[in-house]
């Protein structure tokens, strides 16, 4: 550097403008650029892969987190909402034909004969042909591959 030449800064980084964390309205109400949308509630399953007692999953307001330890079950929850809501891949839910997601038995547990799932919606807007503010979709496939579907408890075909 010179005698008596001024000193020369660095260039000032370039800001990042910071993405807005999402509208902030009262809970249940959607913004209103946004489609009637639904929040998943509560998670049943039985007899579903490494699930074979009845297990409940609430979901509550906010972020949920599911966290554990290796091989705990973390991916089957996932895959269990993907088979509810009519995933028809196996490989898709880590199998590789569809009775893979009945529970199969251990050393100290017998196999079990079917697997369910029930996923509850609450509705938070309005939009759906159904009058109540829960829906609840049960999935149950037995060992022969027969797969039902209802809404509510009523029988459904899937589409």
């Amino acid at each position: 550097m010179q005698r008596g030449a001024p000193a020369r800064r660095a260039p000032e980084p370039a800001r990042r403008r910071q993405a807005p964390v999402g509208p902030r309205l009262a809970a249940g109400r959607s913004p209103p650029h946004c489609p009637a949308r639904m929040r998943l509630r509560r998670l049943e399953t039985y007899g579903f892969k490494s699930f074979a007692d009845r297990m409940t999953f609430d979901f509550e307001d906010g972020i949920t987190a599911i966290i554990g330890p290796n091989g705990c079950g973390k991916s089957n929850v996932v895959d269990a909402i993907k088979w509810v809501i009519g995933e028809q891949s196996a490989k898709a839910l880590r199998g590789a034909e569809m009775t893979d997601v009945i529970f199969n038995g251990c050393a100290t547990r017998r196999g079990m004969a079917f697997a369910e799932v029930t996923l509850v919606l609450d509705q938070l807007a309005a939009g759906m042909v159904i009058d109540t503010p829960d829906v609840a979709i049960t999935r149950r496939l037995t060992r022969d591959g027969l797969s039902s579907y209802f809404i509510n408890g009523k029988a459904c075909r899937l589409k």
